[in-house]
């Protein structure tokens, strides 16, 4: 048998080598392009508002929009009542004021509590704003004029709570909370339970993909609750997969998405983060630390990180260190965005971005919330936490995305 010429060798070796870099340019993320216009919305120099979050409601055939924040006492969890504030047009907001209906209130064993940690969002299925988030408790002595510098709630009492605004009447519900059984089926106990600082995601038929954290020993432990949701009461239906690390506090602050039909789900730790992904938002593959695409660990720990998640793409809003930002507390400073690789689970490095820079106070950005506008525009929200001033700083970062 004759032997190939020469010739015709090379040729099979270049046309593998062509089909090899052709499949893995395929691969490749398109990297999304964006605009960034950043508004301050509200300033004070006496009046410390945190937990600054937006959303936006249809009404009289037109767009709406609110932002809800908590009052601040300048303590470890020193939360005081829900405030709002308005916009028609998403630029100029009306001066905060007070929930009447989310205010502090005592208990019937005389207990404070309060709402906080919450995050407002439309739930087209029942055209209303579900508020989600977790309620302190504290001793009535401890919360007198909202000040300390100490931790002041009870950390053991705590709830899944909620809060509904149904725009067509301009009312607020009540605080309420999800109840829960007593063991999952795994065995844990539902104990010391809280939604605070989550993004949850809405199913077709109005239920609800929350995710939320529990304490079992002295770690906390991520999950997703499937809610029932009907514009006035959420129910507890089942949960999904646990995750936690055995370092320091586990795992919380859990935030998902959906994208093309998969489920993402990023989970905060003292000393890193981390990243799940699911077919069906309950059950969870491996969860793994968040890495950029060359292998180099991100370098976010501490913080919550969010998603924006739509049409042009899978992006992650998070702080990190490596940011000259040594300066910052946990250097929640500056807030990056960045293109997320959903099949490796990956930031990809080339496309960071900074969202919102180091504020010129040194304050730290590490509570923020992301809204969906529409296909062309993205908000991120978030108050400044001062560093040394008792001083409001409320921004909106638009994100415009190119058509």
């Amino acid at each position: 048998m004759k032997k190939a010429p020469v010739f015709f060798k090379y040729v099979a070796i270049l046309f593998c080598i062509f089909i090899f870099h052709a499949c893995k340019a395929s691969t490749r993320q398109s990297i999304v392009l964006f605009n960034i216009e950043r508004e301050v919305t509200y300033r004070s120099a006496d009046t410390l508002f945190l937990q600054a979050r937006s959303a936006f409601f249809p009404k009289n055939g037109k767009t709406e929009y609110m932002m809800t924040m908590s009052i601040y006492g300048h303590g470890t969890h020193a939360y005081g009542d829900i405030y709002e504030a308005y916009s028609k047009d998403g630029k100029k907001w009306s001066t905060p004021d007070v929930v009447e209906n989310l205010k502090r209130h005592l208990t019937y064993d005389n207990l404070v509590r309060s709402f906080g940690d919450v995050t407002p969002e439309w739930h087209e299925k029942t055209k209303t704003v579900l508020c989600t988030g977790k309620t302190f408790f504290a001793y009535p002595q401890d919360t007198a004029g909202i000040k300390g510098n100490r931790r002041m709630d009870i950390e053991h009492l705590q709830e899944v709570a909620y809060a509904v605004f149904d725009p067509s009447e301009n009312r607020w519900s009540g605080i309420k909370s999800v109840e829960f059984p007593d063991k999952l089926d795994n065995g844990d106990d539902f104990y010391c339970v809280n939604a605070g600082c989550t993004q949850r995601t809405d199913l077709k038929n109005g239920n609800v993909l929350l995710p939320i954290r529990y304490l079992k020993d002295r770690n906390y432990v991520s999950t997703v609750i499937l809610c029932s949701y009907d514009g006035q009461e959420m129910k507890y239906l089942k949960h999904g997969t646990t995750f936690t690390v055995p370092q320091h506090r586990g795992l919380y602050e859990p935030s998902i998405c959906n994208y093309k039909g998969e489920y993402f789900l990023t989970m905060r730790g003292d000393n890193s983060a981390y990243v799940a992904k699911s077919k069906d938002g309950l059950s969870y593959e491996p969860m793994k630390e968040w890495q950029f695409n060359d292998g180099e660990w991100l370098g976010s720990y501490n913080t919550q990180q969010h998603w924006v998640s739509n049409s042009k793409g899978l992006f992650l809003i998070y702080t990190r260190k490596g940011a000259d930002n040594d300066n910052i507390f946990r250097h929640r400073a500056p807030l990056f965005i960045a293109q997320v690789d959903p099949a490796n689970l990956t930031v990809l490095k080339e496309t960071e971005q900074v969202l919102i820079p180091i504020p010129e106070s040194e304050g730290d950005l590490g509570n923020f919330g992301v809204i969906h506008i529409n296909d062309n525009e993205t908000w991120v929200t978030v108050s400044v936490t001062p560093k040394d001033i008792r001083q409001t700083e409320n921004i909106i970062a638009k994100i415009k995305w190119d058509n």
